[in-house]
């Protein structure tokens, strides 16, 4: 089940070809609530993300994830990320312009910057950033 997407646009130079704009969208994921302790899961793909004003939180048993967390701030108190929620960095997802979206929050800009961007980069294979 998808409970949020991350999105952000950020201008890409994929080898030799004109920077072109991309939308990142990446899904929040807990596996039924149990992280990437379920089987099938890359946990070498993964980092936690969790709100800003609460400790990131591994589960019991979980292996060590690919990526370091990030931290999200939530649009509204009412929203909150429970703590086994994970960013899958490795998929793309697709979301149909007729697909209601309810946007949560946000990554926190640094975090996005330092964690986000070079895990997409790794996941993609894109290695060359023009910002």
């Amino acid at each position: 089940m998808i409970t949020a997407l991350l999105c952000k646009c950020h201008p890409w130079s994929l080898g030799n070809t004109q920077p072109v704009l991309l939308t990142f969208r990446r899904p929040i994921l807990t596996y039924e609530g149990q992280g990437c302790n379920k089987d099938g899961v890359n946990p070498a793909k993964h980092g936690i993300i969790h709100q800003f004003n609460r400790a990131p939180l591994m589960l019991p048993g979980e292996p060590s994830l690919g990526f370091r967390p990030v931290r999200a701030a939530m649009n509204d108190k009412a929203e909150y990320l429970v703590s086994e929620s994970r960013v899958n960095y490795a998929k793309l997802q697709t979301v149909e312009h007729s697909l209601p979206v309810l946007y949560i929050g946000r990554v926190v800009p640094k975090d996005f910057e330092s964690v986000v961007a070079p895990a997409v980069e790794s996941c993609l294979g894109i290695n060359k950033r023009t910002y």
